[in-house]
């Protein structure tokens, strides 16, 4: 199977959740380029100049609060997730 270019007439985003392990935390919305669909190549390489440019030691979140935040944005309770810290590929 060849690998096919897929251009479309759409901007793709990314939110990627951050803290600085003091209780500060949010979200930082990223626009990929028009008409590209991003790599898992392309999103770990934005990832750092994210972090540069929000500064004051933050980092993402690890799986385990990624997963704990998303069950709070949607379900308005603080659920404990029972799962690891590190992501991998499937996730």
């Amino acid at each position: 199977m060849t690998d096919i270019k897929l251009q479309i007439p759409a901007t793709m985003e990314m939110k990627l959740y951050i803290t600085d392990g003091d209780g500060n935390s949010g979200a930082v919305t990223y626009s990929f380029p028009i008409g590209k669909v991003p790599t898992l190549e392309d999103v770990r390489a934005v990832i750092p100049s994210i972090l540069d440019q929000v500064g004051r030691n933050f980092r993402t979140l690890t799986k385990r609060e990624t997963l704990e935040r998303w069950t709070l944005e949607r379900t308005g309770e603080n659920i404990h997730v029972p799962t690891g810290d590190e992501f991998d590929d499937e996730v």
